[in-house]
């Protein structure tokens, strides 16, 4: 990758701007959030947000806050206006999502090798799930599998086919996304992550769920 701009994404897909205000482990969401994408070793870091009241927060976190024009809250539009308001150059951006703040060391520059060794245009994080959907029809609710792959009891999660996708990070090519306008534009390598890292902290209830799995995390590793 020639150059990378990292683009800690605020108030985008509906996820609320305020919450990254919100604390864990000592440290903001977005403090927490510029420490983890400075693993991958980015050209610049900016932070997208949707209005002035965070201008604080980030510049507290040593980040550049990068005001949207108001109407449009979609990822695509936080990349676009992150990348028009650049100066310079890149080959390739990378968003973080500070509201899935367990993101474990190591998966965004696991993110980079994939993109290099697939040549992935686009590379995101996903996990396993198993996947049960409802169909509403005339003739009422209807259970719906993929028929070519449907989840039987018992399955473990390495045997099942459907993936997540979790919002957490993408790593785009940048050509590719400013010519397809998408950040699932051309060639797809998705990055198996664990269900844990796709726990939204929005609230207080998700913050403690995320509390929660660092302490066990913790005793794990003071285990091992």
């Amino acid at each position: 990758m020639q150059r990378l701009l990292a683009v800690i994404s605020v108030g985008c897909d509906g996820h609320p701007a305020a919450a990254v205000r919100q604390t864990l482990a000592g440290e903001t969401l977005l403090e927490r959030a510029a420490r983890a994408v400075s693993e991958a070793g980015p050209d610049r870091v900016v932070v997208s947000i949707p209005d002035a009241d965070l201008e604080l927060p980030a510049r507290t976190a040593d980040l550049v806050p990068l005001v949207r024009p108001a109407g449009d809250h979609s990822l695509e539009a936080a990349i676009s206006h992150a990348l028009a308001s650049e100066s310079d150059t890149y080959s390739h951006v990378l968003t973080l999502n500070p509201l899935l703040p367990l993101c474990r060391a190591g998966r965004l520059a696991q993110a980079m090798s994939l993109a290099v060794r697939e040549g992935a245009d686009c590379v995101f994080s996903c996990h396993r799930e198993s996947a049960l959907l409802w169909h509403r029809s005339d003739m009422g609710l209807i259970p719906y599998f993929d028929p070519a792959h449907r989840p039987e009891l018992g399955t473990v999660a390495d045997d099942l086919p459907w993936l997540k996708e979790d919002g957490s990070f993408y790593l785009l090519d940048v050509a590719t996304f400013q010519r397809t306008g998408s950040r699932h534009g051309g060639r797809i390598a998705p990055l198996e992550t664990d269900p844990g890292e796709a726990v939204v902290a929005v609230d207080s209830a998700g913050l403690a769920v995320c509390r929660a799995l660092l302490a066990e995390q913790e005793r794990a590793g003071q285990a091992g």
